[in-house]
Formats: C-alpha cells, sequence, structure tokens
C-alpha cells in the first residue's frame, strides 16, 4: 500500500454451507407441464456508500460497526466529507403487499391483477422468512363478477390464513382443516373486486400442494384464462396454465448454509479519488 492509499478492516458475515435455511425452490406440475418459479420476495437491501455533512456524532451512531483511524467519527474521511455505510431494508409483510381493502374496496391491490385472469404466486416476506401462497381472481373495477371453487390438499399442519379476501362471512367461505392439510374455498365477486387468498405458514419445510381449481359464471362473467406468476412483482414471468385443471406445488428441500465471520478490506485511494473493496 502507497501512502496514498489507507485500509480498514471490517468484520462481516458471509453465509456457507451449514445450518442455516435458505428459501425453498417450487416445481408446479400441471398434466404434462413442469416449471420451476422463483417466489416474489417481498422487499429488498441495498449495501451503498452514502456522502452525508451531517452532525459527525449522528453519522457516528448510523455507522457504529465501521471505525476510521484517520477521523474521529466512525466511517471515511474523504477530502473533508465523511462517508459511511447504511444497510437499509425495505421489506414488506403479506398484508401490505397484498393490500386488502386499502385503495379498492374488497380488493386486491398488488398491481398484478388483470381482468377476467386468475393469477397463482409465491411469496416470501424479507424479514420475516414467513412463504405464502397467494391466489388473486380478476381486477376492481371491471365489467363483470364471477365465481371460483378450490380445493387444496398436502397443506402442512402449520397452515394459516393470513389474508381473506373477501374474510369469512362476506360472500366467500373458508374451511382450513391444518392437521389434515386440506383448505376449501369459495368465492363469488361483484364487478367492483376481487377475491383471493394468501396462505401462509409454508416456509421451513417440504411438502407438495394438490390443488383443484373450479370456476364457474357469475355476477355477469366469470375467469377466462389463469397463470402461475414468478420471479418479481415489477417483471413477474408469466407461465400460462389450463384454467380448470388440477396441479400441484412441490417444495424442495432447503438449502443448508451456515454463518461464517469474514474480514472486509475498504481502501481509500486518495490520489485516484476511488474506494476499493476486498475480503478474505
Amino acid at each position: 500500500m502507497n501512502a496514498k492509499s489507507r485500509a480498514w478492516m471490517i468484520p462481516i458475515l458471509l453465509l456457507t454451507a451449514g445450518s442455516f435455511c435458505l428459501p425453498q425452490t417450487f416445481t408446479v406440475t400441471q398434466g404434462s407441464n413442469q416449471f420451476t418459479v422463483n417466489p416474489f420476495i417481498l422487499g429488498s437491501a441495498s449495501f451503498d456508500l452514502f456522502e452525508s455533512v451531517a452532525d459527525p456524532k449522528t453519522l457516528s451512531l448510523r455507522a457504529s460497526r465501521i471505525s476510521s483511524p484517520y477521523d474521529e467519527s466512525a466511517g471515511l474521511l474523504h477530502d473533508g466529507n465523511l462517508y459511511f455505510f447504511k444497510i437499509e431494508r425495505r421489506g414488506k409483510d403479506i398484508a401490505s403487499f397484498y393490500d386488502y381493502n386499502t385503495v379498492f374496496g374488497s380488493s386486491a391491490n398488488t398491481g398484478l391483477e388483470i381482468s377476467e385472469e386468475t393469477h397463482v404466486f409465491l411469496c416470501i416476506e424479507e424479514k420475516t422468512g414467513g412463504l405464502y401462497l397467494v391466489v388473486i381472481h380478476d381486477v376492481p373495477n371491471d365489467a363483470d363478477g364471477g365465481i371460483a371453487s378450490w380445493s387444496f390438499a398436502g397443506l402442512p399442519p402449520t397452515t394459516t390464513l393470513a389474508v381473506e379476501d373477501d374474510p369469512q362471512g362476506f360472500g366467500d367461505d373458508y374451511v382450513l382443516d391444518a392437521p389434515n392439510g386440506t383448505l376449501q374455498i369459495s368465492w363469488a365477486w361483484l364487478p367492483c373486486c376481487t377475491d383471493g387468498v394468501a396462505i401462509g405458514g409454508l416456509e421451513g419445510t417440504e411438502f407438495t400442494i394438490e390443488i383443484t381449481p373450479s370456476f364457474g359464471i357469475g355476477w355477469g362473467g366469470q375467469i377466462l384464462t389463469m397463470a402461475f406468476l414468478g420471479g418479481t412483482p415489477q417483471s413477474p414471468d408469466r407461465f400460462p396454465m389450463e384454467r380448470d385443471t388440477p396441479f400441484t406445488i412441490t417444495a424442495k428441500p432447503p438449502v443448508e448454509v451456515r454463518r461464517q465471520l469474514v474480514t472486509l478490506f475498504v481502501t481509500k485511494n486518495r490520489s485516484a479519488d476511488t474506494v476499493t473493496f476486498s475480503w478474505r
């Protein structure tokens, strides 16, 4: 290292093979069609270098894990400005993602809704690791409504109903027998609204959920198409499905990892005006 470069060592955690569980991977099978889907992750994380001219004491609290021997405050001194690391987590839970009965009465508000189409997808909460199977019928305020009746088998005994669209007694009916792994749902919705459900308690276990969808004509219309979604909510992958044909969702075994402490090196080269990251 030359006289114009300085380095700091920061301990961080690295996940490698061992005892911590990463999310499952999932296979959807319908007849002779089979595809692998990635669940939506509710939220995002970023690891960035920020500049601030705020009170150094405030910065010290916000960057308490990073110390520089060349400045009294925590962070990196860069040409008179204090830089610091900050990990941001902007996560959503399943209820806020589904956003039932807020923007649209008795309806979902995920931005994924399509008129006369049913969507099925998986969601993982970034903060909690909770896994959910979500079904949404139709879009708010189109020309007609519809009816549907679905049965589920093979659910784990930890299964819960995290979101009901609409709640029990408001035109829809839910019969969950978690110990025996079954669920029966009947939906009926008006042109104003959607219908659907978010089924929770699926994380950390292997399963094969067998789903039998059935649709009918009601309230002036019906569901015409069905699709499984994967990828990201902002740009989802769409896998067309046969509307009234049973399908299964299989959770493969979780990947085991372990936490290992490593050292991150941060090097500031004043002459080149760069910050370099490396680790071992």
